[in-house]
């Protein structure tokens, strides 16, 4: 893996974003609803438009490429991670893992705590979120909520 690069996102980067989270939960974006890929539009334009509080969008490059989405929300004293999607064609190749291990470094620099949420029924991420020194903190009914311990 030659250059990871995290870029705030622009409008420009909306349909390559709507994938990755698309893609995230399913193997084809052909098996979606139109209005469901709508929707998902409109989110990620208000994400870059600044519409939620606190909370930035980053697309993920691969050798110049764009290959998946970063959202965060930052306050004084945390870090959380609000959705990183990467394409089905990059992944188990260790850009997740990059992507994390570059957040923990900042909040290492920054001093804030770095939490994420992951479903429960999604056993690879989180086992790559413990791999990296995460633990549950809290349960919901389909998430746990995770930070990193240092």
């Amino acid at each position: 893996m030659d250059s990871l690069k995290l870029r705030i996102a622009d409008k420009d980067d909306i349909d390559v974003l709507v994938k990755a989270l698309i893609l995230s939960d399913i193997d084809e974006i052909e098996n979606i609803e139109t209005s469901e890929i709508e929707e998902c539009k409109k989110r990620i334009f208000q994400e870059i438009n600044g519409d939620f509080l606190n909370s930035s969008t980053y697309v993920i490059e691969l050798d110049l490429e764009k290959i998946g989405r970063l959202r965060l929300v930052e306050t004084d004293n945390e870090l959380f991670i609000a959705g990183i999607q990467i394409l089905p064609k990059y992944r188990k190749i260790g850009v997740g893992t990059k992507v994390l291990n570059l957040l923990i470094k900042q909040v290492l620099i920054t001093q804030k705590s770095l939490r994420l949420e992951v479903q429960k029924n999604n056993e690879k991420a989180k086992s790559l979120y413990t791999r990296l020194g995460f633990v549950v903190e809290s349960e919901q009914e389909d998430d746990y909520i995770m930070i990193k311990i240092y």
